[in-house]
């Protein structure tokens, strides 16, 4: 058989301190026909000279334009029928692009296929094992889910067949949110599978661009708010979904873009039929309601919704830590601080509540509420 060709696209500015292991670990991979493509982004530090001490890596070098650039870059000087991305920081697993390329080769209907991965510490310690929140989506239920929250663990782990990037540039201006842009143009036209194997290894430390996390959620709003409210309807309406879960999920997209009364719309709309589902959904309606309300600074209202919602369903740490902010709000300091209390016992690494009460602690009345449904899996910052 002959053997397709891989290009690996590595963009990286200032990246002395991880770049050498993370070359090593692409030439380390065992499928053979690979091509790694190096695009340094005005580096000023000892990047290039590591580089160059790796033969047969193509190196481009170009003063300093943004991440997104170095991808475009990248792209026109690749020649693979698979595009396949790394971070400068981050380490490929040896079969990463082997058992990638198989998948693509097995399952001739998807275009992008994406894994689980390990978040590592500096010390390339595992952190821990992230995967994604959802089974096999088909392209429709997809792309709406993907409009509320990034479905996949780690975008750039992902590879692509090449069709998928004829004819699209990353769009410069989405600074800090430039790989779910690419998800979201891509989820319109191509299919997107899950590999249930960890392959790629995500580094976080504290220069990490993705740190910024209030910058990069601004920016993901942005991104889905150009699509226009009518053209979201339309993407949830030609999901899968029951209508119960299609009104919940364009309710979430709205609270996202702060369309709050839309969002209220949405979920006053919600019908209980099942009784299986009542309770998950019950919870989620009243929750969201309680977003809603409490973002419009409706704040008896949203202290309403989130005991309801805590009522059906006494076990979501995220309800208790909302609730704890509204009390606050409407001047209930010790119930607050209890009610975030009650959040951290039920999930230990919830950040939310605890950086409440220190913000409490200190006279600091910036507290947060949790927008989003925890996932199964959080994230460690």
């Amino acid at each position: 058989m002959v053997e397709e060709l891989v290009s690996i696209i590595i963009c990286v500015y200032n990246g002395e301190k991880y770049i050498e292991s993370c070359l090593k670990s692409v030439l380390a991979q065992t499928y053979p026909n690979i091509e790694v493509i190096v695009v340094d982004d005005g580096s000023t530090d000892r990047t290039s000279s590591i580089v160059k001490n790796f033969p047969g890596i193509k190196y481009i070098y170009q003063e300093n334009k943004g991440v997104a650039e170095a991808r475009n870059t990248g792209l026109k000087y690749c020649n693979g029928d698979y595009i396949a991305w790394l971070d400068a920081d981050d380490l490929y697993l040896p079969e990463k692009v082997e058992e990638q390329v198989n998948f693509l080769r097995k399952y001739k209907d998807i275009d992008c296929v994406y894994n689980d991965i390990f978040l590592i510490d500096v010390h390339d310690n595992v952190v821990k094992k992230l995967k994604s929140d959802y089974d096999d989506l088909n392209q429709n239920d997809f792309l709406a889910q993907l409009l509320f929250r990034q479905v996949i663990p780690c975008m750039p782990s992902t590879m692509y067949r090449k069709k998928c990037f004829e004819g699209l540039r990353i769009d410069p201006c989405m600074k800090y949110a430039e790989d779910y842009w690419m998800c979201v143009q891509l989820a319109q036209r191509f299919k997107f599978g899950y590999l249930r194997k960890a392959l790629y290894k995500y580094r976080r430390h504290d220069s990490n661009l993705t740190n910024n996390k209030a910058k990069q959620e601004e920016m993901e709003i942005k991104v889905v708010k150009q699509l226009g409210v009518e053209k979201i309807k339309r993407i949830i309406e030609e999901s899968s979904y029951p209508e119960h879960e299609k009104l919940l999920l364009l309710s979430k997209i709205f609270i996202k873009i702060m369309e709050y009364a839309e969002a209220s719309k949405a979920l006053e709309k919600i019908q209980f039929l099942d009784p299986i589902q009542c309770k998950e959904t019950l919870f989620f309606k009243y929750f969201y309601l309680g977003n809603a309300n409490y973002l419009m600074k409706e704040y008896k209202k949203a202290k309403y919704y989130y005991q309801v919602a805590i009522q059906a369903d006494p076990c979501r740490a995220e309800a208790y830590n909302n609730l704890g902010v509204t009390l606050f709000n409407l001047s209930g300091k010790m119930e607050a601080v209890r009610n975030f209390n009650k959040a951290i016992d039920l999930r230990k690494e919830y950040l939310d509540p605890r950086r409440n009460i220190k913000s409490i602690q200190t006279g600091v009345d910036d507290l947060k509420i949790t927008i989003r449904e925890l996932r199964d899996n959080l994230m460690v910052y």
